[in-house]
C-alpha cells in the first residue's frame, strides 16, 4: 500500500503474533530486494514495528479502534482493508458501520471473510459444515 501511494497504513491487530525476529529480518530483506522497499526501513535491521508510514495498534480490537475513529469526528481512510477479520468480531454489522463512518467520500473497504470451522467441526465433518448452524 505505501508503495502505491499510501502516505500512511494502519494495522490493526487484536493479539500480537510471537515470531522469530531474525527470520523475519531475513524475509524482510529478500522482499525489499525484489519489490525495492529498503526506503521504508527506518533503522540498520529490519523491525516491522518500526516502519516509514506504517502504525501497528496492536492490543486493540477492530471493534474499539473503528468504533473510536467513527467517534473522533471525521473521515480518515481512503481504503480499508481486512483479511480474515470479520468472522472473528462479536458484532461484525456495528464494526461496518463505524468502518464506513472512519472513510472519506469515495473511499473503499475490501474484505475477505474466512469461512471455514477453525477445526471446530473438522476431521469428523466437512470444514465448511458450521454454516448449516
Amino acid at each position: 500500500m505505501r508503495k502505491d501511494g499510501s502516505d500512511q497504513v494502519d494495522l490493526i491487530g487484536r493479539y500480537f503474533s510471537r515470531c522469530d525476529t531474525q527470520k523475519q529480518s531475513m524475509i524482510y530483506d529478500a522482499l525489499s530486494k525484489r519489490h525495492r522497499l529498503d526506503w521504508l526501513r527506518c533503522e540498520l535491521a529490519w523491525n516491522d514495528t518500526h516502519l516509514v508510514g506504517i502504525t501497528q495498534q496492536v492490543g486493540q480490537s477492530a471493534e474499539e479502534f473503528f468504533h473510536d475513529c467513527a467517534q473522533s469526528g471525521g473521515p480518515v481512510y481512503d481504503v480499508i482493508a481486512s483479511r480474515s477479520v470479520l468472522e472473528h468480531l462479536y458484532d461484525p454489522l456495528n464494526v461496518l458501520e463505524s468502518m464506513v463512518s472512519c472513510l472519506k467520500p469515495g473511499g473503499s473497504m475490501i474484505h475477505k471473510i474466512d469461512l471455514r470451522g477453525h477445526g471446530m467441526f473438522t476431521p469428523e465433518h466437512h470444514e465448511v459444515t458450521f454454516l448449516r448452524f
